[in-house]
């Protein structure tokens, strides 16, 4: 008996074989079983990212929460706004000549 095709398989994680579904030179489908990786690898690496994901996630909420915050505190106060307009009057400082001196009396 001659097989109708023969290939490499090649894993995409670093893992064990736990367990062998197929005997070899047994007819596949697409789809088929052939092995069952060991789980505890791959789930001792999800447990940091998971939790990555969940601080990510919190940061997200409160980012929104404080971007409706500050959208509220906008629409209740416009008239409190750090930019300066071109109404906004300037204060300029008067010319070293018209400025009041202030002299030191001595006493003796």
């Amino acid at each position: 008996m001659q097989s109708i095709a023969s290939i490499q398989l090649k894993t995409r994680i670093d893992s064990q074989i736990m367990k062998i579904h197929v005997e070899e030179g047994a007819l596949v489908k697409e789809g088929d079983l052939l092995f069952e990786l060991d789980a505890r690898t791959l789930k001792a690496q999800l447990s940091p990212d998971r939790g990555a994901i969940r601080k990510d996630q919190a940061q997200l909420e409160q980012a929104k929460r404080d971007t409706l915050r500050a959208g509220d505190l906008l629409t209740k106060a416009p008239a409190l706004s750090w930019r300066a307009t071109p109404t906004t009057p300037r204060r300029e400082r008067p010319p070293p000549s018209s400025r009041p001196t202030r002299r030191c009396a001595r006493t003796s």
